[in-house]
């Protein structure tokens, strides 16, 4: 077998793809993924590459080539020719490098927690609340997540500490990265009150009766805590979202509620009742 570096154009990246019909199915959201890191600059040349056998078949490197076309740019990588078809089969059977994994390696304390809200943080963005989706089907890469992190490593770190407080103290009435993600959100509209929001709905104190919606809120999570059947994601940050609004807003409720057939609440920003735009 013989490896070097090769300038891959996409008109060489289609050849390469063509030269073999056996590959998998493509994930064709990883090629997003891909794709976007290699517009916005952050692809790097590494020593994982395109694999090609002695009969002039590619078998590994399909999401990357694909990718390159994608994206239109034309890239550096190893390329290993000559390989015994026979290692095909070899390929790919460990597991994956995760963003947590990535982060662990950069050496960033709280690893794959701080990289599960960075990421919760770009999901929210997108949908206008954490459903917990995966690297792919959020269209981020672990690289994405983590240039997004060095750019504020102490705003997230302090997120994480407050989050994993209220996590505890709470009883676990919301994952990490759900809290963290809606006090990012509600950050932007006022601190203090995010910082009241959380510290109420973790500790049940200092609520203005069976009516406040923090309470009523709180009561909602715990039942879901004890319950055999819990509510979905997408419920559980419909409920805070309206616990929200009504909070900010300085309304009471008697209950909360969401159902599929209704739209999907906009988180409020401020007592303005001005609506989130990212």
């Amino acid at each position: 077998m013989i490896t070097s570096i090769e300038k891959i154009t996409p008109q060489i990246a289609k050849k390469m793809l063509e030269s073999c019909s056996h590959n998998r199915k493509p994930d064709m959201g990883l090629v997003s993924v891909y794709a976007k890191d290699m517009v916005e600059g952050r692809w790097k040349t590494t020593s994982q590459g395109i694999s090609i056998d002695w009969n002039n078949c590619m078998h590994n490197g399909q999401h990357r080539l694909l990718a390159v076309v994608k994206s239109g740019r034309t890239l550096m990588f190893s390329v290993t020719r000559n390989e015994d078809p026979e290692n095909f089969k070899h390929f790919d059977t460990h597991r994956s490098r995760t963003s947590g994994i990535v982060f662990a390696l950069a050496e960033i304390p709280n690893a794959s927690r701080i990289s599960a809200i960075v990421k919760a943080d770009i999901i929210f963005r997108q949908t206008g609340y954490n459903n917990h989706q995966s690297n792919v089907t959020a269209g981020v890469s672990a690289s994405m997540l983590l240039e997004l992190y060095n750019k504020r490593p102490e705003y997230y770190q302090n997120i994480c500490t407050k989050a994993s407080s209220w996590y505890k103290t709470g009883g676990k009435l919301l994952a990490i990265t759900t809290i963290a993600a809606f006090y990012m959100r509600m950050c932007k509209a006022d601190e203090e009150k995010g910082n009241e929001f959380f510290d109420k709905l973790s500790t049940g104190l200092n609520l203005s009766g069976t009516q406040d919606p923090i309470y009523v809120l709180r009561q909602k999570l715990v039942s879901n805590v004890t319950s055999t059947k819990k509510y979905s994601a997408k419920f559980l940050n419909a409920f805070v979202i309206k616990a929200w609004n009504l909070f900010v807003a300085g309304k009471f409720c008697k209950a909360i509620s969401f159902s599929d057939t209704e739209k999907f609440p906009e988180m409020v920003l401020s007592v303005t009742m001005e609506v989130e735009k990212d």
